[in-house]
């Protein structure tokens, strides 16, 4: 998955939907219109300042039930195992945008 498809499905499923504009319909609207402009996205994958939103974003989900305490703890988790705080920050970046989306069940995996 390229890093712009992995920022619509940040943006989409833990930032919230830009305009309407979800993951899946991005590359029909790049391909069959001509105007979608996934540039107008936060840089997640790349942009330590931007990823950082996604983790605030994380660790704000209130745990008032069993599965919004299991994403925290899931992508607390997979944030320990992958070690970022020995990763430069743009890999730092890619690995945050993966836990969280891993955390709520987003089929991704986690590769530094």
């Amino acid at each position: 998955m390229k890093n712009w498809e992995l920022e619509a499905l940040i943006d989409e499923k833990i930032m919230g939907c830009i305009d309407g504009v979800g993951p899946e319909k991005a590359l029909a609207y790049s391909q069959d219109r001509g105007f979608f402009n996934p540039n107008h996205i936060p840089h997640y994958c790349t942009d330590l300042t931007a990823a950082w939103q996604v983790n605030l974003k994380i660790r704000a989900i209130k745990m008032d039930t069993d599965e919004a305490y299991q994403v925290v703890v899931k992508y607390t988790q997979y944030i320990n195992e992958a070690g970022i705080m020995d990763l430069p920050a743009c890999d730092a970046a890619k690995i945050i945008c993966l836990a969280a989306l891993k955390a709520i069940g987003a089929p991704v995996a986690i590769v530094k």
